[in-house]
């Protein structure tokens, strides 16, 4: 599985990410490739803490594939940049979610996704799919 590459801005402002070929223009698209240190062992933990506290067993999902190969939290482009190897892992990450979220029934669910992060030492950042706007206004059904 090759190496990502950054990739060039078109002149709609779209990132295209051809592996190794040179921008023809001056403004190039940044891709994270730092790994995510103690992320497994944080899930694992958690996995097994939710476990003991619930008597139930949840979904965990892994992604092995080094994040500098493939990136599971990307679009599927820029996550893997045409190898098919990496196409392939993407869609069986995300099929595998998907099959996950079958056994809630249609009802609604909490998926974690535990992944590092290299802008700040010592911080914990929550996703949570609500806009700011929602977040602030105490709305969270939009």
């Amino acid at each position: 599985m090759p190496t990502r590459q950054p990739g060039c801005e078109n002149s709609k402002g779209v990132c295209q990410f051809r592996g190794k070929e040179s921008c023809s223009r001056s403004k190039t698209c940044k891709v994270a490739t730092l790994g995510d240190a103690w992320t497994q062992t944080i899930a694992r933990a958690v996995f097994k803490q939710f476990v003991e506290n619930t008597g139930k067993t949840p979904h965990l999902i892994i992604n092995n594939i080094h994040r500098s190969k493939m990136d599971p939290n990307r679009v599927i482009e820029d996550a893997a940049q045409g190898g098919i190897k990496a196409i392939e892992a993407y869609e069986a990450y995300h099929g595998t979610i998907a099959q996950a979220k079958t056994s809630f029934g249609g009802k609604p669910g909490l998926l974690i996704d535990f992944h590092g992060q290299a802008h700040k030492n010592n911080s914990t950042e929550i996703g949570y799919l609500i806009k700011k706007a929602a977040l602030n206004s105490g709305n969270f059904g939009d």
